[in-house]
């Protein structure tokens, strides 16, 4: 709970949905909290708002790497983190049908306007919070 309520707080400020993710969870795993919204800034809006896989999902994936990859042992610890992904992806998809921004959001991010919409609908409020929900209670079933 206290890593959805860091992430949620984020993306109530200056932070896209990724950042929010990883940010929430990034000094457990010794990074700042700096150096990780850097890292994920361009995963927003389906990455680089194309509208692909979520950026929560995406902000996740990297908590995953955070957590499980070790360069020790990278071939080992890459198949884990392959594995761990198509978990986080899977939990994601069976509580929210699909992964990818578009269908999730309803928000075509290409079209002009797309922030009157965003907003008017609410989707931030009424979809992505959750979505980022979603993802930190996976997250923290899994590490």
């Amino acid at each position: 709970m206290e890593k959805e309520n860091k992430a949620l707080e984020s993306f109530e400020g200056i932070f896209n949905c990724s950042q929010s993710v990883v940010g929430a969870y990034s000094e457990k795993f010794g990074i700042s909290k700096g150096d990780a919204v850097r890292i994920a800034a361009g995963f927003g809006g389906g990455i680089g708002r194309t509208q692909g896989i979520c950026g929560a999902i995406t902000g996740g994936v990297m908590v995953i790497g955070l957590r499980f990859f070790d360069e020790t042992d990278s071939v080992k610890s890459k198949e884990t983190v392959y594995n761990k992904t198509k978990e986080l992806v899977e939990k994601f998809e069976k509580r929210n049908e699909y992964s990818d921004c578009y269908k999730l959001t309803g928000v075509d991010f290409s079209k002009e306007g797309w922030t009157d919409e965003f907003k008017e609908q609410k989707t931030k409020e009424n979809k992505c919070n959750g979505y980022i929900k979603d993802v930190c209670k996976i997250l923290d079933e899994m590490i």
